[in-house]
């Protein structure tokens, strides 16, 4: 912290190594022209932003959990799995957070508080055209004010910390930080902070002298972003009023989630509740009872703040039966929900796939005998149209296994669906199986064409026979000890990926810690 600390005053100091300040486009703010809203008594923090503009990658990355400092099992690391609209399509992305112990461990929702209050006033100054200050600085009391808090001692004290927290942590990013410098997003060999250098009011400077403020050093790429419009305009009046961890740490999310389906005609959207809890890295609890305890008040306070309008439990379908997913259904907030959408990487439009939607599909092809991996990749921004198309080969493939011949049907639907990706492909009907083949575009898929795709689905599976057969001879070559330490990590990953695979069947979760392990031992020998 200190060589941060130093190079940051002396950039502060020299200038001559800061880079080239940017004017930013004004944004619709508080001060500028104001949204119409149906609840005007809303605004207790007359002297505050309406709404601010925070940077979008961190906000929706699990980078705040509810709880924050060092966790009980002293684990100073935390991997979350979301999903992106990327310059690939639509990709599983991760985000490994590391904290440090030195400065509290993980930022949490009162940091997040924090960390609005500072880019309440970048906001400010890029709503008003004005360049964001290098290092920018406030009193305690200013950044207190900005988050709704009283001038107290406690609160002072408090706020030291949470400012270590916040510069003490890092991002590596696997698809999961966005640059709009670059345009893209970044591999995890990039590594992210949200503050590069941190002077506590009251530190010693290099030239002798104490600072009288915090100063905060925000990274160059978070700035960037917000010029570059990634971002998410929080309705920040509404924001302060939540008082409950929960309530504050899922508004973000619940904007993204709310927005995309109210623009594609739904008045409710759906996740899964063990995904949430890894979001806000808060318990997955196993009984419905549990989770209404767990989430009801919270819930209840963002229903009272108009965020949602109610919300329920449901069991998800599939293999995990005792997988639940949670039901939200749109509130008054989001009447006027087109001022709080950022302009970049809009939500899918009313033509893709939603995310239920989607694991439903990706659950059809396993179930019909497609590794998921694969499976995964086939579902990725398929269209409504495609997607059409696509039950129909599934559907097609079905009657043919039914009708026998087919030696690997997984592998051959998995031939078909790409296949119909390169150049959409009319499926031969069993009463035109034996009739000579069309030639025009369109014409049914010639019986030779199906013994090509098997042909070709049978290479693949010799092929993944032979994998298999290295894998097996590996494993022989292993010794025990070698064995358990693979065996242990391949546990520890499972239960990460899958917070409830307590519940399952043992030979549910001895098949997929199998699938781990083979897993592991072909990426470690």
């Amino acid at each position: 912290m200190a060589n941060r600390r130093s190079e940051g005053a002396a950039k502060s100091s020299s200038g001559d190594s800061a880079k080239p300040k940017r004017m930013a486009r004004p944004i619709r703010s508080a001060s500028s022209k104001k949204p119409k809203r149906s609840d005007e008594t809303l605004s207790l923090f007359p002297d505050l932003p309406e709404r601010i503009q925070v940077e979008r990658s961190i906000t929706t990355m699990g980078f705040f959990s509810v709880h924050s400092g060092i966790p009980a099992d002293g684990n100073l690391e935390r991997t979350v799995r979301v999903e992106r609209n990327t310059e690939e399509g639509r990709v599983d992305a991760k985000a490994t957070i590391a904290s440090l112990r030195a400065t509290g461990g993980f930022p949490g929702v009162e940091e997040q508080d924090v960390y609005y209050a500072i880019l309440s006033a970048v906001s400010e100054a890029m709503a008003h055209g004005e360049e964001v200050p290098v290092p920018i600085s406030f009193s305690p009391g200013e950044l207190l004010r900005r988050m709704g808090k009283s001038n107290s001692g406690p609160n002072y004290t408090a706020l030291k910390q949470q400012l270590k927290r916040l510069a003490g942590t890092t991002v590596v990013s696997e698809k999961s930080v966005y640059r709009s410098a670059t345009g893209r997003w970044e591999n995890s060999d990039h590594v992210f902070r949200i503050i590069d250098a941190l002077i506590i009011k009251g530190e010693t400077l290099d030239d002798g002298t104490v600072s009288d403020e915090h100063q905060i050093w925000l990274s160059p790429w978070q700035v960037e972003n917000l010029i570059g419009q990634h971002r998410l305009i929080v309705d920040y009046q509404r924001y302060l009023q939540l008082s409950k961890p929960i309530a504050r740490a899922i508004v973000p999310y619940l904007q993204l989630w709310l927005y995309a389906s109210k623009k594609s005609g739904r008045q409710r959207c759906e996740r899964y509740y063990d995904k949430l809890c890894e979001l806000l890295g808060i318990t997955v609890e196993k009984m419905p009872s549990k989770i209404r305890k767990q989430l009801g008040p919270p819930f209840q306070e963002l229903i009272d703040a108009g965020y949602i309008s109610g919300w329920n439990i449901e069991q998800a379908p599939g293999v995990f039966k005792k997988r639940y997913k949670l039901v939200f259904r749109h509130g008054s907030a989001f009447d006027d929900i087109e001022l709080l959408e950022p302009a970049d990487e809009s939500p899918r439009s009313n033509d893709n796939l939603s995310d239920d939607e989607t694991r439903s599909f990706v659950a059809t092809l396993v179930a019909a005998g497609v590794w998921d991996r694969e499976a995964r990749k086939l579902t990725r921004g398929l269209t409504r149209e495609a997607w059409g198309r696509a039950l129909q080969i599934v559907e097609y493939v079905r009657e043919r296994e039914k009708d026998g011949g087919l030696e690997d049907p997984g592998a051959f639907l998995a031939h078909l669906l790409r296949a119909d990706r390169a150049e959409p492909v009319a499926l031969l009907p069993k009463d035109r199986a034996r009739r000579s083949p069309r030639t025009e575009p369109g014409a049914p898929l010639p019986e030779t064409t199906d013994a090509e795709i098997q042909r070709q689905a049978a290479a693949e599976l010799e092929a993944y026979r032979a994998r298999e057969s290295e894998t097996n001879e590996i494993i022989r070559s292993l010794t025990p000890t070698q064995k358990a330490e693979i065996h242990a990590r391949a546990f520890v990953e499972m239960k990460r990926d899958y917070p409830s695979s307590n519940s399952w069947a043992p030979t549910v979760k001895e098949k997929q810690l199998e699938v781990y392990f083979r897993r592991l031992v072909r990426e470690l020998y």
